[in-house]
């Protein structure tokens, strides 16, 4: 499953340090149809699309688009992608603005993992407004995403880091550094539930690209 793959702008500077790789897929998700959430067609093989609301399964996962709204000035649909698969339930939030509605927020319920966009710019949301998407979910663990990367974000998008919202995060936030290619997520591997949402974890990837087909 793949989703979110990215592409350049049709105009404007460049964002990416070289084309999204060579990536084989059985399902291929965007949750809204900005070029850098958008290049469904990059991915190898004939993938199942979902790039609106709906549902998709296949033995042993499940992912629903859920209908919501992009955040800041771009007044457009988003979807929240809600990925069920090993007992371990994920949601990735794409562009979503901060303040989702109690009836979505209520359809989705608890999950285990927010991926959720975050940098030091406050391209899309404010840290306060970052912490508030997340946390509506009651998650074990947070997931920064859309921030710069080097080897894979370039300057020129005008994205910042993440550090300046790391150590922002309430005192005592255990945070993961992965350097690592491939991570399995399993209910062992975060906090228990009792903590959170207080405490949730924080995962923080580094660039991994996928090895070429």
């Amino acid at each position: 499953m793949l989703i979110d793959p990215y592409q350049e702008p049709d105009d404007g500077p460049t964002w990416f340090e070289g084309d999204f790789p060579e990536v084989e897929a059985d399902l291929v998700a965007s949750t809204h149809n900005h070029f850098d959430h958008n290049a469904v067609g990059m991915a190898v093989g004939s993938p199942a699309l979902l790039t609106a609301p709906g549902e998709y399964e296949t033995p042993g996962i499940r992912i629903t688009s859920v209908p919501e709204v992009h955040a800041g000035k771009w007044v457009m649909p988003n979807s929240l992608a809600v990925v069920e698969s090993g007992g371990v339930k994920f949601v990735h939030c794409g562009d979503n603005r901060f303040d989702v509605d109690p009836t979505v927020a209520s359809a989705v319920g608890e999950v285990d993992v927010v991926i959720v966009a975050v940098d030091d710019s406050l391209h899309l949301m404010s840290r306060a407004e970052v912490w508030r998407l997340a946390t509506t979910f009651s998650p074990r663990v947070i997931i920064p995403m859309h921030f710069l990367l080097p080897g894979v974000v370039t300057p020129s998008s005008t994205l910042l880091g993440i550090e300046d919202w790391l150590g922002s995060l309430p005192e005592g936030t255990q945070i993961r550094r992965i350097p690592e290619d491939e991570v399995t997520a399993s209910s062992e591997d975060m906090p228990p539930r009792s903590e959170v949402p207080q405490a949730p974890a924080i995962w923080v990837f580094g660039a991994a690209r996928a090895a070429g087909l």
